[in-house]
């Protein structure tokens, strides 16, 4: 979610999808998979950790953010089934596998039963946010 003048909205019309990338993730057509536009996008079997880097056209302030994962048939998946934890990298530029143990998640968050649900922020963390990293573990 982005906050705009008291408002949330879907962030969704504020990412510059040519710019964004994502680690790790066998997809069928780009990037715009992981944002739920149409497409299979999932971790390597060997390797399930994800990393995602999503650059916004302006700055934004980030309020929550919602995570949703279905499997092939389009069914919601179960909680065994998905990542435990999500690192959120604020402002850090588009980061890889490599700079995980050096760089500190700006905030770090136990998805458990928040799938599908907004999952609040603090705030303050997330303000003129110009790029933002999301590690999937």
């Amino acid at each position: 979610m982005v906050s705009l003048k008291k408002k949330d909205i879907c962030v969704n019309t504020f990412i510059d999808y040519d710019r964004c990338n994502a680690l790790n993730i066998e997809g069928t057509e780009s990037i715009k998979e992981v944002f739920g536009f149409g497409g299979v996008a999932k971790s390597n079997k060997e390797e399930p950790e994800i990393i995602v880097n999503i650059v916004f056209k302006e700055k934004v302030h980030i309020s929550g953010i919602m995570v949703e994962a279905f499997d092939e048939g389009n069914n919601l998946l179960k909680l065994d089934c998905l990542p435990a934890d999500l690192h959120l990298f604020s402002n850090n530029s588009s980061i890889s596998f490599s700079d995980i143990g050096v760089s500190k998640a700006t905030e770090s968050i136990k998805i458990g039963a928040n799938l599908s649900k907004i999952m609040e922020l603090k705030v303050a963390k997330f303000r003129n946010t110009s790029d933002l990293s999301v590690k999937f573990h």
